[in-house]
């Protein structure tokens, strides 16, 4: 079966979560491309603005957020994590996506947790793009991969979600004092 996913964000301190609707939610790899609108929407809301954010499948579980996950994301303690019953039984927290859009090129995606960033022109270039480069912040974000048909399986498969619900923006700059880091994510045929 396949598994469905809906982007989560949230404040610095992980309360005031909003869940965006993909069209009822989407398989990982139907809709986590370059150039795809609803990864763009969520992009614009990135941008200068740091917020933590998790894009959780419907096979995520309660467990994948206990306190492992937080330390393995360099999360602070007193964040509070992603509420699943919220994303999947209530409608009334389910926003869609419209308006301005923005697309990477020439951006930076900043880890404020971690103190790391992506240098995104650096990302899109080193890809053979024969079919498409894949939108880095889908896969860095996502919960629950490897569940389910529509799942990534690709290079730097163990680097997928390994920024969920981390403090995350969009910039012009490089961050001052942040290490600058590569994720090479291609689909294995």
């Amino acid at each position: 079966m396949g598994q469905y996913y809906k982007p989560v964000l949230g404040n610095n301190e992980g309360t005031d979560q909003n869940v965006y609707s993909l069209k009822h939610g989407l398989k990982l790899m139907e809709h986590a491309w370059w150039f795809d609108n609803e990864c763009a929407c969520i992009a614009r809301l990135l941008y200068k603005n740091p917020m933590r954010l998790a894009w959780v499948g419907d096979y995520a579980e309660k467990s994948d957020f206990e306190q492992s996950f937080k330390e393995d994301r360099c999360i602070p303690e007193n964040v509070i994590t992603v509420d699943l019953e919220k994303i999947w039984k209530s409608k009334k927290y389910d926003k869609s996506l419209d308006g301005e859009k923005l697309f990477l090129e020439g951006k930076y995606l900043v880890n404020h947790d971690q103190k790391t960033y992506v240098d995104l022109d650096f990302y899109h270039d080193s890809l053979d793009n024969n079919e498409g480069t894949i939108n880095p912040i889908p896969l860095l974000t996502a919960v629950g991969n490897g569940r389910g048909g529509g799942d990534y399986c690709g290079n730097d498969n163990d680097s997928v979600g390994s920024w969920a619900w981390n403090l995350i923006s969009i910039e012009d700059q490089e961050p001052e004092g942040f290490e600058k880091v590569n994720f090479f994510f291609e689909e294995n045929y």
